[in-house]
Order: C-alpha cells, then structure tokens, then sequence
C-alpha cells in the first residue's frame, strides 16, 4: 500500500478549512439566486421549468438559462407591445 503524507501546519490547515467554507457558502449563494430566476420565471412567465436530474448548480444553471432564453424574449416583446403599464408590471415583478 503506498501512502502519501502531505504536512501542514496549523495556520494552513485552517486557511483550507476556511477556503472550503467560503467555497460552500458561494455555491448556496449560486444555488439560492437560480432558485430566484426559476421562481420569477414561474411567477411572471408561467414557466415550469424541469428539475435537474442532479443537485448540481451546473445543471440547474443549464437549465434555468435555457428556460430564460427561450421564453423571455417573447414575453418581453408582448409586454413592450402590450404598453407602459404592462412594463411597469414587469419592472414590479422583476424587482
């Protein structure tokens, strides 16, 4: 069995544990903000978008992305058509 020992001092090893949580606390953040957009996409398009087969912001933000090019564009179009009290709605909802 070959192991391999890698030594580090106190001070290292707790900036790799504070690293890790700094890492941790971006991924909830990335997590929580697609959360939003997939929420607003529902709310004010209608849109139910699919869960990932995976827990993973890679997949989720696949997926959110896509849902977002592929009916924005239309909804906003009929919102500018629609006039300026349909914008300020979307400026209420987007907010």
């Amino acid at each position: 069995m070959n192991t391999n020992h890698v030594s580090l001092d106190p001070q290292e090893l707790q900036d790799l544990l504070d690293e890790l949580e700094r890492s941790r606390q971006s991924r909830r953040r990335a997590w929580e903000n697609l959360q939003e957009i997939r929420r607003v996409l529902k709310d004010a398009v209608g849109v139910n978008l699919p869960l990932p087969a995976r827990k993973t912001i890679d997949l989720e933000g696949r997926i959110v992305k896509d849902g977002a090019r592929n009916h924005l564009p239309a909804v906003l179009k009929s919102a500018t058509r629609d006039g300026p009290l349909m914008r300020l709605n979307w400026i209420a909802v987007l907010r």
